[in-house]
């Protein structure tokens, strides 16, 4: 499955709007930031977490993982929470008749998976509130249970996004949910998203200045087979919050423009997450 985090296992990590819908850049990378601050990097205030119910069951029955190993992402910085991209999703999902829909029971399994295939304590149980739309950027809210080394509940937000490719791909975020706003344009048309591991001291040291940010960026949008060609960043990349560095580019052709966010995996490696989508 491409689309892993770098785990033992060799894994590595991998988030449709209308006219009116918000633009996710703007053009000065101080907008970006604050702008960020109101879409992404303020994970939306909430009381114990928005449960999202697509239908798939009632209020979340608990659903055995089964035995297998887990570990939890503590960051360098507490303000980067642990991330998984899933993409392009595994043939196995399980999706409910219309097709457009990860099932409640689909949902626990991915989430299983993936904090197994992460490698250190037991996973017991995931409990999700409900399946997951593909097509919509409505999330839903998931609780593993691990006994080990990461003992104790993870909370884990679910999003819908899209590969380079289009095809559906699934965002895991853990703690407090996206804003509304910001994970709508997950789902937007022309928006894509890759996120890879790099290594545990990525961006330790300093941040990632602008040009080598280009470069590690267009290093990640390359492995993942993306037509964007990025011409330049804004600045540099810190790995202290959630903050993000916008880069302009092409593709075909076509102005492309892209956010680049510091990301913490579940291998406990450090690396980018690019969110990429025409501009306007």
């Amino acid at each position: 499955m491409r689309g892993g985090d770098h785990s033992a296992a060799g894994r590595r990590a991998r988030a449709r709007s209308a006219a009116a819908a918000p633009r996710l850049l703007s053009r000065s990378s101080r907008s970006v930031v604050a702008l960020a601050g109101a879409l992404v990097l303020s994970l939306a205030a909430c009381d114990g977490g928005s449960h999202v119910d697509n239908g798939a069951s009632d209020s979340g029955t608990a659903v055995e993982a089964g035995t297998g190993t887990a570990m939890t992402t503590a960051a360098p910085s507490s303000a980067l929470p642990s991330i998984a991209l899933v993409s392009p999703l595994p043939d196995n999902t399980a999706l409910d008749a219309s097709g457009s829909t990860v099932t409640q029971a689909g949902l626990v399994t991915l989430l299983s998976e993936q904090l197994t295939d992460a490698g250190s304590g037991t996973v017991q149980t995931v409990v999700c509130s409900g399946g997951l739309s593909l097509s919509t950027g409505k999330g839903a809210t998931c609780t593993a249970t691990l006994e080990g080394s990461s003992s104790g509940d993870q909370t884990w937000q679910a999003y819908p996004a899209h590969g380079p490719d289009a095809s559906p791909a699934i965002l895991l975020l853990q703690g407090q949910p996206l804003s509304e706003e910001f994970s709508s344009v997950l789902t937007a048309t022309g928006t894509a998203i890759v996120a890879h591991a790099i290594d545990p001291t990525y961006g330790s040291a300093g941040g990632v200045g602008a040009e080598q940010l280009r470069q590690d960026a267009q290093g990640v949008l390359h492995d993942e087979h993306s037509p964007v060609e990025l011409s330049g960043c804004e600045g540099t990349l810190a790995f202290t919050a959630l903050e993000p560095v916008e880069c302009h580019g092409s593709s075909n052709g076509s102005p492309v423009q892209a956010i680049v966010l510091p990301g913490s995996f579940l291998s406990e490696d450090q690396g980018l997450i690019v969110v990429t989508r025409p501009s306007s």
